[in-house]
């Protein structure tokens, strides 16, 4: 029997082939792609991955030669042929070159890159540490102005193509060197202005949306090297044995600068750019506004004039946030950026008052602001303003109140009084404006003003008890005082919230009877006289038998 001709079979197949295919192609459908042997499926990904591996080695292998040269600079210097001042500046040049290199580099090259972003960090960082620490070559602030440099020609070369590698690794050395040299060389105004600076460069970029995530890193360094110095100059013990002298002046243009940069690029976001309020910019403001007032408060026993100083400048920045707020950003009030503007003009005029004025003082001014703020919120219809109202006289209603200084009994009186005639006046000024916000306000102001009022007369009947039977007249009926006053104050509001129609008065008298029932549970039970106590809760019981038959009629 003849043998099959398997050539033949296979050249015909190959042909059948070519011809289905120069049809298919002719008639415009896709030649199906050739199924490849299993042996070459299996190994095609492994064929590329070794070619991958194979293609880093040169970079690594490039990236170890730099460091090579690096070493060969530092045994040239040491063994004396080239002086120490000579070797570091062809050290930071070398390693600049480097750097300018990774630049270079197509975006693309992620890996080549990075290699060479890194060789040009590994040779700086050792060489300003050595040149500085051991060889003395470059003095602290010649080392400062070196890693400066660095951070900004990393951030500059970075800059044409956005390239994140090369500005978070030299960012990230410059900090990090410039960190560990203040604590080495015991020396902290050098290198607190180089974490300084870098904040300045990078808040820069962040103007214009570069690197964002490098803002954290440089405002917590820049914000400890402040705290440290701060610390080490106002310390009770004095300068640690070993490090550099800290003049006043030097401390005093660190926290200015730290203030003036993120101030300065809030403000270009923000209000010149348009870019909303990020939580590191709200974080931050509040943070760097803080350090300053800490600062100041702490060297004001050394300069005296700090204090004021600080207190005006805290005035004037609570007097621009409001204008920015109600005058620039009014019509967006929904925005983020009106709250946060306001809100900090907030924070920061409670704070001025604070630092500017005496303790006696303090209720009088917030309670001032308080009435400012209603009657600006009545009159341009804003419920913001009002509830800043409500937050200034909170401060002013517990300070008049719980503050225990140098006064007599009338004089504290008269502070209570004054208390009391603020929040009235706010409650008044809050006026009838329909809205749920304005309604919230009325409420508040106005639980504010009765529990002032109630503080202010049940003082008045105490001072009177004690002046009609003397200073030794048992202190329970004090008490008897205070919770007849308040069961007195519930039925005021019940009956006129029925009369008048005030309904925010109704809302107020199931707070205040909770607010008698502590105080008939806790301060009159352990007053240790069963007489008062039993008047207390006559006085209390016959308040709650009285309320529902008044409540009935609003």
């Amino acid at each position: 029997m003849p043998q099959p001709d398997f050539d033949a079979l296979q050249q015909e197949l190959k042909e059948l082939a070519l011809r289905v295919d120069a049809i298919e192609q002719r008639v415009g459908i896709a030649p199906r792609v050739a199924a490849a042997p299993p042996g070459e499926i299996a190994g095609a990904p492994q064929t590329d991955a070794l070619a991958a591996t194979a293609g880093a080695f040169p970079l690594f292998g490039r990236a170890l030669l730099g460091i090579a040269g690096a070493y060969l600079l530092r045994a040239l210097t040491e063994s004396g042929s080239v002086p120490a001042s000579l070797g570091a500046g062809l050290g930071t040049l070398y390693a600049l070159a480097w750097l300018a290199w990774a630049a270079r580099t197509p975006a693309e090259h992620k890996l080549e890159t990075t290699l060479h972003s890194l060789t040009s960090a590994l040779v700086l960082a050792p060489l300003v540490w050595e040149a500085t620490v051991r060889m003395g070559a470059l003095t602290p602030w010649a080392a400062a102005l070196v890693l400066l440099i660095f951070i900004a020609s990393g951030l500059k070369l970075s800059w044409r193509k956005a390239l994140l590698i090369p500005a978070t690794i030299t960012t990230v050395t410059g900090c990090g060197t410039a960190a560990a040299l203040m604590v080495a060389t015991e020396n902290v105004v050098p290198f607190a202005a180089v974490l300084i600076g870098a904040a300045a460069l990078v808040e820069a970029a962040a103007c214009f949306e570069h690197w964002l995530g490098e803002r954290w890193l440089t405002a917590s360094l820049a914000d400890g090297s402040v705290l440290l110095a701060t610390w080490l100059v106002t310390n009770p013990r004095g300068l640690p044995e070993g490090y550099a002298p800290i003049p006043a002046g030097a401390l005093l243009a660190l926290v200015g600068a730290l203030v003036a940069v993120y101030l300065t690029s809030t403000i270009v976001r923000t209000l010149l750019r348009g870019f909303r309020f990020t939580g590191f910019e709200t974080a931050q403001c509040g943070a760097a506004l803080l350090i300053a007032v800490n600062a100041a408060l702490r060297m004001s026993e050394a300069v005296p004039a700090l204090a004021p100083g600080i207190g005006v400048f805290a005035l004037a920045c609570a007097a621009a946030c409001y204008a920015v707020s109600f005058l620039l950003l009014e019509r967006r009030e929904s925005g983020r950026n009106f709250y946060t503007y306001s809100t900090f003009g907030l924070l920061l005029a409670i704070a001025a008052t604070w630092v500017l004025l005496p303790a006696d003082a303090l209720p009088a001014a917030w309670s001032l602001l308080a009435a400012a703020c209603v009657w600006a919120g009545r009159k341009r219809n804003r419920a913001t303003l009002q509830w800043h109202g409500i937050i200034y006289l909170a401060p002013a209603l517990v300070f008049s109140t719980a503050w225990t200084g140098p006064l007599s009994e009338s004089a504290r009186i008269g502070v209570q009084g004054f208390g009391a005639a603020a929040a009235l006046c706010a409650y008044v000024l809050a006026g009838r404006a329909e809205g749920r916000n304005f309604d919230a306000v009325r409420t508040a102001l106005g639980g504010a003003a009765v529990w002032e009022c109630a503080g202010l007369v049940a003082a008045v009947l105490s001072s009177a008890y004690h002046g009609s039977l003397g200073a030794d007249a048992p202190h329970a009926y004090c008490a008897v005082i205070r919770t007849g006053t308040i069961a007195a104050g519930a039925l005021a509001l019940a009956a006129g919230a029925s009369r008048w129609a005030r309904w925010e008065w109704s809302r107020l008298v199931i707070p205040l009877m909770l607010a008698g029932g502590y105080r008939l549970l806790m301060p009159d039970a352990h007053q240790g006289s069963r007489t008062a106590f039993a008047i207390s809760m006559v006085l209390y019981g016959g308040t709650l038998m009285m309320l529902p038959s008044l409540l009935k009629r609003v």
